[in-house]
């Protein structure tokens, strides 16, 4: 049966032969399922779940793929939603990027995979912070704001690594809330949006600062640094969907946060999250 989904007026529908995958991405996505017709030709199906004797079969239009585990066929349908919504067009820009929302205004930091955005959105959530997420964003910048996209944090765990604390010092609830699932090379902790600390989609919030993320394994400190404006617009521009509709709006966003400092580079030391937290909110 297929289920529609919608978030902020696109709609996509996944068609799976039994409730559990679409409770998932209700749960994890924070998402209102929608029994719908069979899809007709030139509806967006974001993903066909099925199951075999081998496990799971996820197909769509960012291809297909099979996973033995549930964990693992759980993190790729979570991901083909995502895709299916990214895929839409709208009238904001989709950023691969973090953020969390700090004294009322957004800090957004991006940078490339493995610089740090889920470790410091993870970081951001356990501390308290209303977090956007850590690796999609919506950049509304002719508003100048910030809103959620509907994809789960996940968090990179090492083999063997035991599981973290949650928000406030709570165990997470694996199988609940939280599972561990592994997607290509990567072993990681999936959050649900549905945990307390996640922003509504509907929420938008004034961005405050602009920040290029990279690990720095010779620093002995975490350090914030400004950041030219011609070469943050060159990075946000590379990080960027659909830029190519808002150019001018974009390079003044990007002006606008450059006389006050508002754009900057993190460099973060190793095992040094807390402190590189602590410099993102001086930001």
């Amino acid at each position: 049966m297929t289920h529609r989904f919608d978030w902020r007026g696109h709609a996509i529908g996944v068609r799976a032969d039994t409730d559990a995958p679409i409770e998932l991405i209700a749960r994890f996505l924070a998402l209102t399922p929608a029994p719908a017709p069979e899809p007709q030709a030139g509806d967006a199906l974001a993903a066909d779940f099925t199951r075999d004797r081998r496990g799971w079969r996820i197909s769509g239009p960012f291809g297909a793929f099979s996973a033995a585990s549930w964990e693992n066929a759980a993190q790729g349908l979570l991901e083909a939603v995502a895709f299916g919504f990214a895929c839409a067009d709208d009238d904001t820009l989709l950023v691969h990027a973090g953020g969390f929302v700090a004294d009322g205004g957004a800090i957004v930091f991006f940078g490339p995979s493995r610089s740090g955005k889920s470790s410091l959105a993870f970081a951001a959530w356990r501390r308290g912070l209303e977090t956007l997420g850590d690796d999609r964003l919506c950049l509304d910048p002719v508003a100048g704001r910030a809103r959620a996209f509907p994809k789960c944090l996940k968090l990179r765990l090492p083999e063997g690594a035991a599981l973290p604390d949650g928000r406030a010092g709570r165990r997470l609830d694996k199988g609940g809330d939280a599972f561990i699932g592994t997607l290509g090379d990567d072993r990681r902790l999936v959050l649900s949006r549905g945990l307390d600390g996640f922003a509504d989609y509907d929420e938008a919030a004034p961005i405050r600062a602009l920040v290029r993320i990279a690990r720095d394994p010779n620093a002995e400190r975490s350090r914030l640094d400004r950041m030219p404006a011609t070469e943050a617009l060159e990075d946000i521009l590379g990080e960027a969907s659909g830029a190519a509709r808002m150019p001018m709006a974009l390079v003044r966003l990007v002006k606008a946060h450059a006389p006050d400092g508002r754009i900057a580079r993190l460099r973060i030391a190793n095992g040094d999250l807390d402190g590189a937290l602590d410099a993102l909110l001086a930001a």
